[in-house]
């Protein structure tokens, strides 16, 4: 994430300059919040190659999310499915408690009839 952070700050001072180099070129002001460009502007292809730069560094943050997006949603699934594990066994356990126990109270039954016959 740290890294993620270093390049989303990275692709933005890149797209800030691009964009108050563009609006030098262009001349007008740049967009609120960018200092406006001091130096040499690019040559067309210079701009063209900026901007696919840019683009490029974009879709590869988008990509990286998605991916993030992804391994969390695949982490939820997981914990999903141990929790239905979990459940099932916990159910199982219980269903065979009460089968032992209806057993045992059966037997004590069986138990307490062949006293009650053989008192009487």
């Amino acid at each position: 994430q740290r890294q993620t952070v270093q390049n989303q700050l990275i692709t933005q001072k890149s797209l800030e300059s691009f964009a108050a180099k563009l609006s030098a070129q262009a001349g007008v002001p740049p967009p609120a919040g960018i200092a406006p460009f001091h130096g040499s502007l690019p040559s067309k292809p210079e701009a063209a190659q900026l901007q696919a730069q840019a683009q490029s560094q974009m879709q590869a943050q988008v990509d990286a999310q998605q991916q993030l997006q992804v391994q969390a949603q695949n982490q939820v699934l997981q914990q999903q499915q141990q929790l239905v594990q979990v459940q099932a066994q916990a159910q199982a356990q219980a269903q065979a408690e009460l089968r032992a126990h209806a057993r045992a109270k059966a037997h004590e039954l069986v138990q307490a009839r062949q006293q009650a016959k053989a008192v009487v």
